[in-house]
Parts: structure tokens; C-alpha cells; sequence
């Protein structure tokens, strides 16, 4: 456990680890679920600016796509160190 799970846990009076559960893995053997993966994984971070963008679409595609932007290069920047 590592020290910022200790205060989360503490912080929120929870137990454990913070990502509790069985790890699941699928396998991508087809074109259509791999499409599919890709655009949720590509399109799920916009839900913390527009929650309801899946109800009612994406209503300012320009403040959407810099979020999109913005994130693109803290996750490369994450990976890469």
C-alpha cells in the first residue's frame, strides 16, 4: 500500500486498496469492438466537462476538442516520464 492510498483511506474513511477488485482483460479480435474501445477510451474524458454529452451530444465542439487536446498531452507526458 502505498502512502497516498494510506491517506485517501484515511482521509475517506475507507479500507484497502484504491482499486479494489478482479483485474479484466478482453481480447480485441474484432475490428468493431477494437473501433469501439478506441473511441470510448479517446472520448470518455470529455464526461468531465459536458456529463450528458452521450444524451445530448457534444454541444461546443471547440471547447471539446481542446479539453481533448489538453489531455492528449498530460497522458503522453505520463507515459513517456
Amino acid at each position: 500500500m502505498t502512502a497516498y492510498t494510506m491517506y485517501f483511506n484515511k482521509k475517506y474513511e475507507r479500507t484497502g486498496s484504491l482499486f479494489q477488485g478482479t483485474f479484466k482483460a478482453e481480447h480485441l479480435d474484432r475490428d468493431e469492438y477494437l473501433k469501439y474501445i478506441f473511441t470510448y477510451i479517446h472520448l470518455n474524458p470529455i464526461k468531465l466537462i459536458d456529463p450528458k454529452w452521450r444524451e445530448n451530444g457534444i454541444k461546443n465542439s471547440t471547447i471539446a476538442k481542446n479539453f481533448k487536446k489538453i489531455i492528449t498531452i498530460q497522458a503522453t507526458r505520463n507515459i513517456s516520464g
